[in-house]
């Protein structure tokens, strides 16, 4: 799809839009194409992460009008569980509910987790450059809950917010999770209930002992209550600061390099085991197989004719 061109006019066309994210989602690589139209300033992708039931959902919402305000045009891409029967997300009431309580200014699409053990589905990152390359001022990823595997959210997010309640285990989870490593603001939602406060001691403790360069963003941590609307001028506070901290040393830029590194060198491997896993692929191989086996080969060799394959192949393509 190298004829594809997005401009910041498709804020205004949705359903183009909502098109265009359906595929991406299916067909991540397609995003591949808009590298061609020149990278722009970088846009704060802003990660909300935390155990389920802590409130993420409900905070994003009183942050949105804020977040206009500050950024403008916002996305909001929404990680929900897949459902096992239709591959789909399953949080389609909350995705209504939320919607009607949207500013204008807010784009919310739901994608489907798909089995994503990192809490963000593959095609995230694909769908992000789609709302950069549209024009949003800042995008907003929340996660499906805390995945005690890996935390992809610190790899597409730029600031990562992490999400927990005072009741015990939040804390636990989040240290499991690994997300204290990756955390940027700590936010202890629900400030009215019983520990609220002592998890906030507990945070500032664990910050203050944890390793982090001289010159390094030291975790913000902040207690607030979604519902009653306390503390969000703290928690925005910080979250400016933290975007401020990146632009001014430049990180913004150089996780977009980074990020788009990793992400051709994913294409590229799976294009290539693609091509080898075809018939004519499987064919190359046994055939390779079998002068390794008659000693007529090396293992130099071989790489080389498989490159050379590979190469070919996508130049058909």
């Amino acid at each position: 799809m190298s004829e594809l061109k997005v401009g910041p006019e498709l804020i205004r066309q949705r359903g183009r839009l909502a098109r265009l994210v359906s595929l991406f989602e299916e067909r991540p690589e397609h995003s591949l194409s808009l590298l061609a139209q020149g990278e722009g300033e970088p846009v704060p992708r802003i990660g909300f992460a935390g155990p389920p039931g802590s409130g993420k959902s409900t905070l994003i919402a009183k942050l949105l009008p804020w977040m206009v305000d500050e950024f403008g045009e916002v996305a909001v891409l929404a990680v929900d569980p897949t459902s096992e029967v239709t591959g789909g997300a399953l949080l389609g009431d909350r995705i209504r509910a939320i919607e009607e309580e949207l500013p204008e200014r807010v784009f919310f699409r739901s994608l489907a987790s798909r089995g994503s053990l990192g809490g963000l589905s593959a095609s995230t990152a694909a769908v992000a450059r789609l709302m950069e390359r549209a024009g949003f001022g800042a995008i907003l990823l929340e996660t499906v809950g805390v995945g005690q595997i890996s935390c992809q959210i610190a790899e597409l997010a730029d600031t990562v917010v992490t999400v927990i309640s005072p009741e015990a285990g939040d804390g636990v989870q989040v240290l499991k999770a690994g997300l204290f490593e990756v955390s940027d603001i700590f936010v202890v939602n629900k400030a009215d209930r019983q520990g609220a406060e002592l998890m906030r001691r507990n945070l500032e403790e664990a910050v203050e002992m944890g390793s982090r360069p001289e010159d390094g963003w030291r975790p913000r941590v902040v207690v607030v209550s979604a519902l009653e609307g306390k503390n969000l001028d703290e928690l925005s506070a910080a979250i400016s600061q933290h975007i401020a901290y990146l632009k001014g040393n430049q990180h913004l830029t150089e996780r977009r390099r980074r990020e788009l590194v990793s992400e051709l060198r994913g294409y590229f491997m799976d294009r290539a085991a693609g091509l080898l896993l075809s018939p004519e692929g499987e064919a190359l191989l046994a055939r390779l197989s079998d002068r390794v086996s008659a000693g007529e080969m090396g293992f130099s060799e071989v790489l080389s004719e498989l490159a050379r394959f590979v190469s070919e192949q996508m130049e058909q393509d």
